[in-house]
């Protein structure tokens, strides 16, 4: 099977526009305005100059600093402390416009400086590969820093673009997966040059693959698939290591399709992804958070006893405000953490995603006999995602919180948002182009899946224009 955007004008045409659109709605947002999106810039630059390790902070650092980072270009560095400035005030319109143009007449200084980015070691360097690009890019053509900070964010947004036409291409999404993937917050993260918006892609286009796979069968025929999927599930796993649980997807496939060569490749993806894991706990280092253990020596600890981390975890989910913090970061607390969606918005989202399960579980009862995929097919997925949230409070629970401890602290709602779209993609997965449904029946599905996205990004843009005070599209 060969399928290309590029074969089809129309779909090209498309995509541009979809990029374009992504990329002029970006900019009523300043740049550096995302989680971490310091740290992840930083760590991208330095990929692009060839240093994929961390360093340790020069003595008598500031505690913030994190204990480590790496060198920089000086300018590079004003850029990103400059925008990121930006949060801790609410200035007027034109003193934000004015902040930013500044650096439309700066270039880059061709010199380095030490810049924290603690934290980031844990994350496999091919996630930055559009950001480092860029960056190498923009600093071979030396560009200003606004113009280079503008061809990152373009190429991180085309690469998720493409991500999405492709995984689509494969698959045809359930209502549910489009309205996660649709989400204020998702969408705000898919539009900022973090890893973010790349996870979330990326695993998009990893569940279309397996269950293009499932629908054709895993045979050597499909072996251009298999190598699609194995690379996808290296990257990703190893970027967001709380997705570890979908090293049962290869597995799955290797024992349905009773292919030795497939457990071979299985075997090595889980050594690999084991090494990393074991590497990056060791190498990493993080002072942010004081601790009187290592982030290893904790693991050890929650793996001699089980059942002190299970009660952990239940300890965290069932406190009220821990809980309402995870529900309302998983549909929209912009900027750094401190610009949540309104109320009303937030109400209208979970309706509106209520709304689209409903619709997803409707078309797999009209759709029954075209199903493509056995139950055990759909269990495997749903209980992949499922596995991720728990890996995800384990994560945290080892790498930002001490031993032992009352509560998992430090975890937010999005981190939830790719194990839910993981488990939504097992909810009516039915055979691809299969149209089988009254017209009345799709248009009412199309018509919620269009005014669920329109009122999405409509709360997105109106939540970053009161804390940006930038006039609406509208």
């Amino acid at each position: 099977m060969r399928f290309s955007i590029f074969d089809n004008r129309k779909l090209f045409l498309l995509y541009i526009l979809t990029c374009w659109a992504a990329v002029f709605a970006s900019q009523w947002i300043p740049p550096v305005q995302s989680p971490d999106e310091t740290g992840h810039i930083a760590r991208a630059y330095m990929i692009s100059r060839g240093a994929w390790m961390m360093e340790q902070a020069p003595l008598a650092s500031p505690p913030e600093w994190g204990g480590s980072g790496g060198q920089i270009d000086k300018s590079l560095g004003f850029f990103i402390d400059s925008m990121a400035d930006i949060r801790s005030h609410t200035d007027s319109r034109p003193v934000q416009n004015e902040r930013v143009r500044k650096f439309s007449e700066i270039h880059w200084a061709f010199e380095e400086r030490f810049y924290p980015s603690p934290g980031t070691n844990y994350y496999f360097p091919m996630i930055y590969a559009p950001h480092a690009l860029a960056l190498w890019l923009a600093r071979q053509m030396d560009l200003s820093m606004n113009r280079s900070y503008l061809l990152v964010r373009a190429t991180v947004i085309a690469s998720i673009v493409a991500m999405f036409f492709f995984a689509w291409a494969l698959h045809k999404p359930n209502p549910l997966v489009i309205g996660l993937v649709f989400m204020p917050m998702t969408v705000f993260q898919m539009i900022s040059p973090t890893i973010d918006g790349m996870a979330t892609a990326l695993a998009v286009l990893t569940m279309s693959i397996f269950l293009r796979i499932l629908y054709l069968g895993g045979g050597r025929e499909n072996a251009k698939l298999l190598t699609a999927l194995y690379i996808c599930l290296l990257i990703i796993i190893n970027s967001r290591i709380y997705l570890f649980p979908m090293v049962l997807i290869p597995m799955y496939l290797a024992r349905k399709n009773r292919s030795l060569w497939q457990w071979g490749v299985s075997g090595l993806l889980v050594l690999l992804s084991v090494i990393w894991l074991i590497f990056g706990l060791a190498t990493t280092m993080d002072d942010r958070v004081t601790r009187a253990l290592s982030s290893s020596q904790i693991a050890l600890a929650y793996i001699g006893n089980p059942n002190e981390l299970v009660s952990l975890i239940w300890r965290t989910v069932t406190d009220s405000e821990r809980f309402k913090l995870y529900a309302t970061s998983f549909v929209g607390v912009l900027g750094w953490m401190d610009m949540p969606i309104p109320y009303k918005g937030f109400l209208l989202i979970l309706v509106g995603l209520f709304a689209l399960g409903c619709a997803a579980a409707a078309q797999w009862w009209w759709r029954q006999q075209y199903m493509a995929f056995s139950y055990s097919d759909r269990a495997l997925v749903i209980f992949v995602g499922v596995a991720c949230v728990f890996c995800g409070f384990a994560a945290i629970a080892v790498t930002w919180n001490d031993y032992p401890a009352d509560f998992i602290s430090g975890l937010q709602g999005r981190y939830f948002i790719v194990p839910a779209i993981i488990a939504a993609s097992g909810i009516s997965t039915c055979e691809p182009g299969s149209l089988v449904m009254e017209r009345w029946k799709h248009l009412t599905i199309q018509g919620s899946i269009f005014l669920y996205i329109l009122g999405s990004l409509g709360i997105l843009m109106v939540t970053h224009a009161r804390k940006y005070n930038f006039v609406p599209l509208w």
